[in-house]
């Protein structure tokens, strides 16, 4: 949803909640994604499943074919870290989270808010502080590992300043 630039973390805060109003009230229904933090970026994928086909190799008076799926992963939008403007939670419920990023071709702020299955944040924080504490362990060398914690997915690959930030803005 598209947002004036903000000014304060009240009025991000404020576009946070209208988002979620304005779904809520034109009853769009949530979809289950991924989200990947990585030097490249946020990317938000989602998985998709195609229909069960049968393979007639059995009887058909029986219904003896094997079924199959086949399911395919689908990038929903990707944004630079340098385009996120601003990341925050909602303070009412920790399980929501969001965060604005300027669109390359139109430079329309968009919010974007996510709610997860747990508290995402106190993980988001976790692997924040786990990704600062290995990059000044190892400050000569790439910290090209992937740390990956609970179901949620979410993936940082290497550090980067702009994570010290994020981290920044989400202990507050």
């Amino acid at each position: 949803m598209d947002v004036p630039r903000p000014t304060s973390r009240v009025e991000i805060v404020a576009a946070m909640r209208r988002v979620r109003y304005e779904f809520k009230a034109r009853g769009v229904k949530k979809r289950k994604v991924t989200v990947d933090v990585s030097t490249d970026g946020v990317r938000i994928t989602t998985l998709n499943k195609k229909k069960k086909t049968k393979k007639s190799s059995g009887s058909k008076l029986f219904g003896r074919g094997s079924k199959s799926s086949v399911t395919s992963e689908s990038e929903i939008m990707h944004h630079p870290i340098y385009r996120i403007f601003y990341v925050s939670h909602d303070s009412s419920d920790l399980k929501i989270f969001s965060y604005i990023a300027r669109d390359g071709a139109t430079n329309v702020f968009k919010c974007n808010v996510f709610k997860s299955n747990r508290k995402f944040l106190i993980y988001l924080q976790e692997l924040f502080e786990e990704c600062d504490t290995k990059a000044k362990e190892s400050s000569d060398t790439d910290a090209e590992e992937v740390v990956t914690k609970g179901e949620d997915k979410l993936k940082i690959e290497t550090y980067l300043l702009v994570l010290d930030l994020l981290y920044a803005q989400l202990s507050q």
